[in-house]
């Protein structure tokens, strides 16, 4: 297919139901299918300052988004920086970033934030440190090509005691 033309599409005799076995499509008609072109956004290239890190201490993270698809973004994104434990699902934000930019098909842009680690951040040991890429309402990255918006490393995450005593 050619990115921009116009194709006849027709479907006949077409079953679609929904996982739990009910009717999802009952008639069908001739229509058009349009080949379109989208923004493909990828992060990468993550470093940070130091690979063991502390509560309560700053960190420099830097990380490059290039768009690997075939269409300027319309519009920006945000990123999401978290430390996420070793099981995949507790993690701890520690940090967003905005790019209120577009990127050509091809650019990269070179990233950098220095967030200060909370001092309960509920995580320690081996972690990851991730950057998690979400597209703007206007941006036109499609769903489907999101699997390549984070970038993960392996950092350790130090202990910290704190003692609070009444006065």
């Amino acid at each position: 297919f050619t990115e921009g033309q116009t194709y006849e599409l027709e479907l006949s005799e077409v079953a679609l139901s929904r996982t739990d076995g009910t009717n999802a499509l009952t008639a069908t008609e001739v229509g058009k299918l349009v080949v379109k072109k989208s923004p493909d956004l990828n992060v990468g290239e993550l470093k940070v300052d130091k690979q063991t890190l502390n509560p309560g201490e700053k960190v420099s993270v830097s990380w490059q988004v290039t768009n690997i698809g075939g269409l300027e973004t319309g519009s920006g994104w945000s990123e999401q920086i978290s430390l996420v434990g070793a099981d995949g699902q507790t993690s701890s934000l520690i940090g967003t970033l905005n790019h209120n930019g577009t990127l050509a098909i091809g650019a990269v842009v070179s990233r950098q934030a220095e967030v200060e680690l909370p001092t309960v951040i509920g995580l320690d040991g081996s972690v990851k440190l991730q950057v998690k890429l979400i597209p703007g309402s206007g941006c036109g990255e499609r769903a489907d090509a999101m699997e390549n918006n984070v970038a993960q490393m392996d950092v350790t995450l130090g202990k910290t005691l704190y003692l609070e005593l009444p006065q």
